[in-house]
C-alpha cells in the first residue's frame, strides 16, 4: 500500500499558485548567484588558459541535453498523472520541477566555471538562454483543464 502524497489534495488553483512560486523560487535561486559570481569572476585578471575554454564548452554542450531531458521528465510525469483528458494537479507541479531542475543545474555549473576561470563572455550567453527557458515555461495550468476550458489560461475564477 502507498502512502498518500501530500501533491494528492491539491486543486487545480492551489497547484497553479503553488507552481508559480516554485518557478520564481527556482529563476530567482538562479539569478541571485549567478549575479554574484559573475561579479566575483570579473574581478580576476587573469587571462582564460586553454583548460579554461574547455569548461566554458561543458555547460554549452550540457544546455541542449538538459532542456531535453526537462521536457522529456515533464511530459512522462503528464503522461503518468493524465486522468481524463487534463493533468492532476499534482502531475503538473512534479512535471514543472522536473522539467526546471536540470536547466537550472546547468546554469549553477556555468556560474561556478566562471569563477574557476571560465571566459565570463562565453558563459553568460549561456546563462540567459538558460533563463529564457525558464522564463518561458512560466506555468499558466492550462494541462490540468479539460479541453473545453482550455481558453481560460491562468484564470480558473472564469
Amino acid at each position: 500500500m502507498t502512502q498518500p502524497s501530500p501533491l494528492d489534495d491539491l486543486t487545480p488553483e492551489s497547484a497553479l499558485r503553488n507552481a508559480r512560486l516554485i518557478w520564481a523560487g527556482l529563476t530567482v535561486g538562479v539569478i541571485v548567484p549567478v549575479v554574484v559570481l559573475t561579479v566575483v569572476s570579473l574581478q580576476s585578471t587573469r587571462e582564460p588558459t586553454g583548460m579554461d575554454w574547455f569548461f566554458s564548452g561543458i555547460p554549452a554542450a550540457m544546455l541542449p541535453v538538459a532542456a531535453l531531458i526537462g521536457y522529456i521528465l515533464r511530459q512522462q510525469t503528464h503522461k503518468a498523472n493524465w486522468n481524463d483528458d487534463a493533468v492532476t494537479p499534482g502531475g503538473y507541479v512534479t512535471g514543472l520541477v522536473l522539467q526546471l531542475a536540470p536547466i537550472e543545474g546547468v546554469t549553477v555549473i556555468a556560474a561556478v566555471f566562471m569563477v574557476i576561470g571560465a571566459p565570463v563572455a562565453f558563459n553568460l550567453p549561456i546563462i540567459g538562454v538558460a533563463l529564457g527557458l525558464m522564463a518561458i515555461n512560466f506555468p499558466n495550468g492550462r494541462a490540468m483543464l479539460p479541453p473545453d476550458d482550455r481558453d481560460r489560461i491562468g484564470n480558473f475564477d472564469a
